[in-house]
Order: C-alpha cells, then structure tokens, then sequence
C-alpha cells in the first residue's frame, strides 16, 4: 500500500542553511588578518593626519593643537574598527568562495528551500511576484536559524560563522532576485534552471561583489574619518584666533 506523501507546507519547511563550521578554524585566521591589517593602516595613517595637524595648528594654541592631533586616532581608530569589520567578513567570504565554493554551496542551499517550499509545485513557472514574494521568505527563515558553535550560540567563532553565513545568503539572494527579474521580463520563472546557471558562476560573481563591497566601505570610512578631522581643525583653528573672535 502507497502512502502519498502531501507537500511541504510553507510554514513548517525548515530549510538547512549553508554549513561552513568546517571551516571556522582557516576563515578566522584570515578574517583576524584583515581586521589588523585595516587597523594598522588606519593608524598609520591617523599618525600622518595627527603630526600635520599638530603642525599646522602648533601657532594657535599648541594644547588645543595636542587635542587636534589626538582626535585623529580616535577618528581614524572608529573608522578602522568599522571598516576592519566588514574587511574581515568580506576576507573570510572570499576564502570560502575560493577554496570551498561557498557561492555554489549557497546557491544550493537557496534553491533547495526554494523547491521544497513550492513542493509538488516546484516545477511550475512562477510569476515574478510570486517569485520574488517566494525568495524574500525563504531568506528571512535562513537568515533567523540560529549558529551553533560547539554546543553554545554565543562567542566570538560563532558570532563570525553567522556573519560570513548571512552574507553569502544576502549577497546570493540579490544575485537571485536581479536573475528572477531578468527572467520575469520574458515569461515565468523557472526555479531548477535558474538555480543551476546560477551556481554554476556564483562563486566568480560572489567574489567580484565581495570585493567592491569592500572597497567601498574601506573609502567611505577613510572619507568620514578624514571629513570629521577637518572639522576639528577648522574648530581648533577657529578658536585659536584663525577666525572671528568666539
């Protein structure tokens, strides 16, 4: 006698998120790496902003000056710690990417969820809205699972396993939702396919939007560490008499 198993329910699927506990041990140390390499750049460079700074202010009132060139490590210092963050993420990222295909293993991950929550239906066409409607729900249950680290929640390792985890599945899940609007411009979406051309460069097309991601951030930090700098000085170089009288 044949049981007919009924399809997974969208509400009680639990779709497994992208393992990457294997590979704590090698992504830490290259995301350890990035973090003290941007620090040790941003301090180098708050050395360099904080003796021109003293010099250039030394005729105003040297204390002030002092307090000048100080701030620019603080500056300098918060910026690295942003920055140096998702430096470290976006360096373990690339390593998985490079070693282990997490891109692929993520892309799979994905439309494996995707599949089994359409269930008997998953080999239909689905309406872009539908599609997208689909994605956006299926993200949110991968992103709230929770990462366990030998046995705990919590920690450092695990802080970071989740961190690299979450990324791959946003960065994936924007690849997906630009290919499902692609796709829904000439008719319905077809989950199987479009999952297999995607893992078959997500690993190449993940790296190049790691890198730039990072790049960014890296300018925007140095920018808004530089910006606030100058606005001490120019305070600095108010109050010393640069300016009107305050």
């Amino acid at each position: 006698m044949s049981v007919t198993t009924p399809p997974p329910d969208v509400h009680t699927t639990s779709p497994q998120t992208p393992d990457v506990g294997e590979l704590t041990t090698p992504l830490l140390g290259h995301a350890l790496r990035a973090f003290l390499l941007t620090m040790f750049g941003m301090f180098a460079l708050a050395s360099l902003v904080a003796v021109g700074t003293v010099v250039g202010l030394w005729s105003t009132r040297p204390s002030h000056a002092m307090l000048a060139g100080l701030g620019a490590f603080v500056f300098y210092g918060l910026a690295g710690m942003g920055a140096g963050g998702h430096r470290a993420v976006g360096a373990a990222v690339l390593q998985g990417l490079a070693r282990a295909q997490l891109g692929t293993r993520t892309v799979t991950a994905l439309f494996d969820a995707l599949a089994a929550t359409r269930g008997a239906r998953a080999l239909e066409r689905l309406p872009l809205g539908e599609a997208e409607q689909l994605l956006s729900d299926v993200v949110r249950r991968l992103l709230s699972a929770p990462v366990v680290e030998a046995g705990k929640s919590g920690g450092f390792r695990a802080g970071l396993k989740r961190r690299v985890r979450d990324a791959l599945i946003e960065k994936v899940a924007s690849l997906t939702a630009a290919r499902f609007r692609a796709e829904g411009s000439t008719g319905g979406i077809e989950l199987a396919r479009v999952g297999q051309e995607l893992a078959a460069r997500a690993d190449e097309a993940l790296a190049d939007t790691v890198r730039g991601f990072v790049r960014r951030v890296t300018v925007l930090a140095v920018l808004g560490a530089s910006v606030a700098q100058g606005l001490l000085i120019y305070l600095v170089w108010r109050s010393g008499g640069g300016g009107p009288p305050t």
